[in-house]
Order: C-alpha cells, then structure tokens, then sequence
C-alpha cells in the first residue's frame, strides 16, 4: 500500500514540473482547444449501484449520476487512470498516452495534488469534487458539466480522439466496480 502512494507521488510531480516549464517559456498562450465529447461507456459490477452518464447536447459537457446502496470498504479500492491517442483520419489502435495504476481511492481523494492531476484533463467544479470524499457512504452522488476546457495540457494535445480510462477494483475481492472509458475528439 506505501508503494502505491509513492509511486503517485512521482507522476504528480512530473505534470507539475512539466506546468511551470510551460508557464515559464510563455507557453500558456498556445491556441486554446475545445472536445467534443462523442461517446461515454460504463459497466458497474453489484447490484447495489447504479451509475449513469449523460452527454449535454452541445456534446461540451457531460454528468455523471452514481447511486451507492451500501458503502464500499474505501481502504480496499485501487483505481487506474489510462489516456489513449488515435490521430486524425488513423485506422489503427489507440496508442497509449498515460497510464497510472494501483491509485489508492481513498488517499487520491484527500491530496489536493492528486485532485490536480484528475483536472489536468477534465474540468470538474470544485464543489463537485468536494462531493466525493472517503468513506464513500450509501448515497447519491451527482457530478455534473464536468468539461473537457483549455489548459496547459490539452492545449499541448494534438488532433485526434482521446480515450481516457478509468476503473476502480475492490482489492480484497478481485471485483471490478466500475469501469468507465471516455471519448473525446
């Protein structure tokens, strides 16, 4: 488990690193990029959660809906994150741009740093982000006009479609509890 939170502590540092050599070179005033978002896919495992998604119609935009009937053991949840890059007018696979692995939930949650690096590619409002802290109790989470908006990182993105992953496993069970993957152009 100490190796888990070590390890994220190295990725974190490199996008911060990689933030102020752009900043420092006046990179920031790159063209600013907008995504699309064209498709959301999920699967949940249990019948004690529900999860939706929902696209905005301007395709900017999207909600994620996430009904917990019982807790999850939050000290027993990894997650992955994984970005992947097919380029424009590619027909080959998607290659892989960034991967994290063994994320521990609940000390990803609590580091203001860690929050960092999940907004690097997806605007989400911070009372939204406020919402989703540990224990993760029975309730309704509603995350909503999360957005894909200029910054740094996807500013330095080159044309294509992105696909980022995420998946969240119960480590004493093996069980996948979610696994979401998000498509952007």
């Amino acid at each position: 488990m100490f190796l888990a939170a070590q390890i994220m502590t190295l990725p974190t540092l490199l996008l911060l690193t990689v933030t102020m050599l752009f900043a420092a070179f006046g990179c920031q005033q790159a063209e600013a990029k907008r995504f699309q978002i064209l498709d959301i896919k999920n699967r949940v495992s249990g019948e004690n959660v529900f999860f939706q998604t929902y696209i905005h119609d301007n395709g900017t935009k999207f909600d994620i809906y996430l009904t917990l009937n019982k807790p999850w053991k939050a000290h027993d949840l990894l997650m992955s994150l994984k970005l992947k890059r097919k380029a424009n007018n590619d027909t080959s696979y998607y290659s892989n741009i960034a991967q994290l692995r063994r994320i521990e939930v609940c000390k990803f949650l609590a580091n203001n740093q860690q929050k960092y690096l999940m907004q690097a590619f997806f605007k989400i409002p911070p009372p939204v982000i406020s919402l989703i802290q540990c224990p993760l109790k029975p309730r309704n989470y509603k995350l909503t006009n999360i957005s894909v908006e200029p910054n740094l990182f996807v500013n330095s993105l080159h044309p294509g479609k992105y696909r980022f992953f995420v998946e969240v496993i119960q480590l004493s069970s093996g069980v996948k509890l979610l696994d979401m993957q998000i498509t952007v152009m």
